[in-house]
């Protein structure tokens, strides 16, 4: 479970990136695109590419039952899930600020960080009962079954001793 939690918050890390990116884009002056278009669209193919692999990394390492609650939280918006499909399949930038207001893209990406955000403190959460169950289970001193007690009983026997 750290280990998709630690992935998750990466995923997390990297859609934030890339709607800070892509809110950059679509904000910039027409003049100033020229200056910083390699720049920008290099961030962007880099945070598409680092999403999908967090996402696949998860689907494939999580526990079955963490996996579910995941799931619908990386599912996206169709309108999120077509604008990041245009963007990955054209490369774009220019098509991209034609085709996406700021308010439109800032509206559907931070809906979908919000649920990421909301299922990272759920997981957060989670990890912390597991620790404490564990701590738990750590601190109580061992119980000695019955199929023990002739072991132990044979040991402190004087025979043994000798």
């Amino acid at each position: 479970a750290t280990a998709t939690f630690s992935g998750f918050s990466s995923l997390l890390g990297v859609v934030t990136h890339l709607a800070a990116t892509v809110a950059g884009v679509l904000l910039l002056p027409d003049a100033a695109l020229p200056a910083v278009r390699a720049k920008l669209r290099a961030d962007v193919v880099i945070s598409l590419h680092r999403r999908k692999a967090f996402s696949r990394a998860i689907r494939h390492r999580a526990p079955r039952g963490l996996l579910s609650l995941l799931s619908a939280g990386m599912e996206m918006s169709p309108s999120l899930a077509r604008t990041l499909s245009s963007l990955e399949a054209r490369c774009s930038l220019s098509s991209l600020r034609g085709s996406v207001s700021p308010a439109g893209w800032w509206e559907v990406v931070t809906a979908h960080v919000d649920v990421l955000r909301r299922l990272q403190a759920t997981m957060l959460g989670e990890c912390e009962l597991t620790a404490r169950r564990r701590a738990a289970t750590l601190e109580r001193p061992p119980v000695v079954s019955d199929l023990d007690r002739p072991i132990l009983s044979g040991c402190s026997s004087p025979s043994s001793a000798a």
